[in-house]
């Protein structure tokens, strides 16, 4: 063989030395397939206290004479509200407001002030439901007229909250095996679980009705804490 023949074969066989020991890299595999789905879970229970939103609300020709007359009203609410067995650490002012009063401008303008409205609001909690009905009574009887509503809650509501989250992870799972049972696949592992949140909006009080001697019936009713979780499970 040539001496240059040999020359050109040292290079030749060092490169496919190296494409040897360093073969192409395969592609990625596809990832393996998965189901999503969306849980859905409810936890009820009966409310233990009640929270009235109740307040004054007066009008009058001079700001000084309508705010001596207002604070009146809520002394003789707050009065009320301590003998038919609400603590004080029960009552919280929520807002204090003065306005303005005006007269009709026939031009469209701002008319001559014609007096002054105060409002004061408390937010009461009745510990004693069956006294709820006595207290807004009480209220309304020294000198609230205003009354915004009355909610029902739960102070500690942390177990039916729990109880609302695993009823969605099992709802979850129950939608899943469902959906794969009807593709024709059988589910995997759980992959991936994240919670949506826990809703416990306070129910508004739709029973609360005045008869005529003066009365007020109040039906607590039950609450309702509904719970989202969204869960990923791998498909065999």
């Amino acid at each position: 063989m040539p001496v240059a023949m040999r020359l050109l074969t040292g290079p030749l066989l060092s490169l496919l030395v190296v494409a040897a020991a360093h073969p192409a890299r395969a592609a990625d595999p596809t990832p393996p397939p998965s189901l999503s789905v969306a849980g859905e879970g409810r936890a009820t229970a009966a409310p233990d206290v009640a929270v009235l939103a109740l307040g004054a609300e007066v009008v009058g020709p001079s700001l000084a004479g309508a705010t001596r007359e207002a604070n009146g009203r809520m002394a003789r609410v707050l009065e009320a509200l301590t003998a038919n067995g609400v603590a004080k650490k029960d009552v919280q002012t929520s807002r204090y407001e003065v306005g303005l009063e005006r007269r009709p401008d026939p031009h469209g303008g701002l008319g001559p002030i014609s007096g002054y409205r105060v409002r004061s609001a408390f937010k009461v909690t009745v510990r004693e439901l069956a006294r709820t009905g006595a207290v807004l009574d009480a209220a309304l009887a020294a000198g609230a007229n205003d009354v915004q509503g009355i909610t029902f809650e739960k102070e500690d509501s942390a177990p039916e909250r729990l109880r609302a989250l695993a009823a969605a992870v099992a709802s979850g799972r129950a939608k899943a095996e469902t959906l794969a049972r009807a593709a024709g696949r059988k589910l995997g592992p759980l992959l991936q679980l994240s919670e949506g949140g826990v809703a416990s909006p306070p129910w508004p009080l739709a029973t609360l009705r005045a008869r005529s001697m003066g009365k007020a019936s109040v039906e607590p009713g039950e609450l309702q804490f509904t719970a989202e979780v969204e869960l990923v499970f791998a498909l065999e």
